[in-house]
């Protein structure tokens, strides 16, 4: 919430990096006016809520994703290659977060102290989850220490994610993985050296459920900490 705000106030005093093109683009956009719409509606519902405290949590958690949105809208209109550096910065910020996490686990090899920053173990895995994909482009993007620093990150990320047991996560991650490949070969010509850089994709996640595996055969004591397999299967 602070973040938007903040970027809020640098747009109103740099009003130039608001492109015209996007204004007319958002104003004729059906989908932006059924959105609007519904937010609208929620904020309406909060005056007839039997818990206003929780209406206005939910309606809070809303408004800020919409407001990201457009932020983020309006700082990546026509200015697409800073996703590159987004992904490297994504990249640096989970690879600390989960240095941190192993670090931690391995003081105590208590699987349920693993959840971060987060309080619960299903957010970490939520959130791991969603930036997958900005380490999956910045491997295909990058090159040299950039590209060794997120394989060894998508790893160590991957790794976490199988050590939580969340299933909607695994459901996620398997999604992630299926588009991405469809996409990538639908926009690529299938040569030795694309096979290589998908190589360089698969292989961290494979290396990383047979590394989740045996942490699991060894320190697991519960249905959700026996196997990656069992919890795939639930």
């Amino acid at each position: 919430a602070l973040l938007n705000i903040v970027i809020g106030i640098y747009f109103y005093c740099n009003p130039k990096l608001i492109a015209q093109s996007l204004i007319s683009l958002c104003r004729n956009s059906v989908v932006l006016k059924i959105y609007t719409s519904f937010l609208f509606l929620c904020g309406v519902s909060i005056f007839t809520a039997i818990n206003v405290s929780l209406a206005v949590v939910a309606f809070s958690k809303l408004l800020i994703i919409f407001c990201t949105f457009l932020n983020l809208t309006i700082l990546l209109y026509k200015r697409l290659y800073l996703l590159y550096k987004i992904a490297l910065i994504v990249g640096i910020s989970v690879f600390i977060q989960s240095i941190s996490i192993l670090y931690d686990f391995s003081k105590t090899l208590d699987l349920s102290v693993i959840k971060g920053n987060s309080g619960n173990i299903n957010i970490l895995a939520a959130s791991l989850n969603i930036k997958i994909p900005f380490l999956v482009l910045g491997i295909i993007h990058f090159s040299n220490w950039k590209r060794i620093l997120l394989i060894l990150t998508l790893f160590l990320g991957v790794s976490i994610i199988f050590l939580t047991g969340s299933r909607a996560t695994f459901l996620g991650l398997a999604m992630q993985l299926i588009f991405f490949l469809v996409f990538y070969f639908r926009i690529h010509t299938i040569k030795k050296d694309e096979f290589i850089k998908i190589g360089y994709v698969i292989l961290p996640i494979i290396v990383s459920f047979v590394f989740s595996n045996t942490i699991l055969a060894k320190h697991g004591d519960s249905d959700r900490y026996q196997s990656i397999g069992n919890r795939i299967g639930q």
